[in-house]
């Protein structure tokens, strides 16, 4: 909620920003000075620092401490405290394939969400999906609908992009590299993909939050 202090109080006009993702909607409705941007545990848009929640709160001050006073110094605290020094997850606040299978209740294509993470580079279309069910096409998209509350095609994007951002993050590999291996066709395509998701493409995202990262 701290975020929407500053905003009233007029220090954001003209910044990008993250809150948590409950109140994303309500905030870029009433502050429309500002950019909101989502799939963000923490963000620094010059001197100001946003965090997407109380938790994430933690993840923002240990890269406030590594870009200050080094990686291992904010190790250390982090040891201390009992934390990842970055979260497994990355910088995703939802999690696409849990919150599939939240929404799936009688895990119906829980070992297909399995196998489709681990096959992203494959072509996954309706055909392929069903196939691997044992399903018609047609009987496959509805029940997939009823269950997920999503269609395929939607949740698969979701998933290349969490993965995606994953690797940006945390490997560096090219950016056309990750494309591929993502199920992306090419660059431009994962980067259209990442704008539509959450207004970040993929070399700025790599700059924001790949700590030391960098791509060869």
């Amino acid at each position: 909620m701290g975020t929407f202090l500053l905003a009233e109080a007029g220090l954001l006009d003209g910044v990008d920003v993250v809150t948590h993702w409950k109140w994303r909607a309500p905030m870029t409705k009433h502050f429309s000075s500002m950019t909101v941007l989502s799939n963000c545990l923490y963000l620094r848009s010059g001197n100001i620092w946003t965090s997407a929640g109380m938790t994430s709160g933690i993840d923002m001050a240990l890269a406030m401490i590594e870009e200050d006073h080094g990686r291992a110094l904010a190790l250390d605290v982090a040891r201390t405290l009992l934390v990842f020094m970055h979260r497994p997850g990355g910088q995703a606040q939802i999690s696409i394939p849990l919150a599939a299978q939240s929404r799936d209740i009688d895990s119906r294509f829980g070992a297909l969400h399995d196998w489709i993470i681990t096959n992203l580079s494959r072509r996954l279309d309706i055909e392929v999906l069903s196939d691997w069910m044992g399903m018609s096409p047609r009987t496959f998209a509805r029940q997939y609908k009823e269950a997920v509350g999503d269609t395929p095609a939607k949740v698969i994007r979701r998933m290349r992009i969490e993965v995606a951002r994953s690797l940006l993050e945390k490997t560096s590999n090219s950016i056309s590299s990750i494309a591929i291996q993502c199920g992306f066709s090419d660059v431009e395509n994962m980067r259209r993909a990442f704008l539509k998701d959450g207004q970040l493409g993929p070399a700025e995202y790599r700059e924001r939050f790949a700590g030391s990262m960098r791509a060869d």
